[in-house]
């Protein structure tokens, strides 16, 4: 998904602050921590799922295969070009 990982531990601490996620240490390793969802996140989810569903339906009505097919391999091609730094040109 290449989130940033500040940007995912964020994420993670509102989600947890909103009852969304229980954070539990690992015994294994303290550096690392384990996620789950909470029972409210897994009674909320069918409801966001299908929101989203439906806007992705609406964003993309009237769009044909081969266009979105297209779109998704320049947007593909952009972020590659822009992950390679200044080794591109420009």
């Amino acid at each position: 998904m290449r989130i940033d990982q500040s940007t995912m531990a964020h994420t993670l601490k509102r989600m947890q602050r909103d009852g969304l996620v229980v954070r539990t240490a690992d015994p294994q390793d303290r550096r690392r921590s384990h996620h789950r969802l909470t029972e409210r996140a897994r009674q909320i989810q069918p409801k966001l799922t299908r929101g989203a569903r439906e806007t992705n339906a609406r964003a993309l009505r009237g769009i044909e295969q081969e266009e979105y097919d297209a779109f998704m391999r320049t947007l593909d091609r952009m972020i590659a070009n822009l992950e390679e730094g200044d080794q591109g040109q420009p």
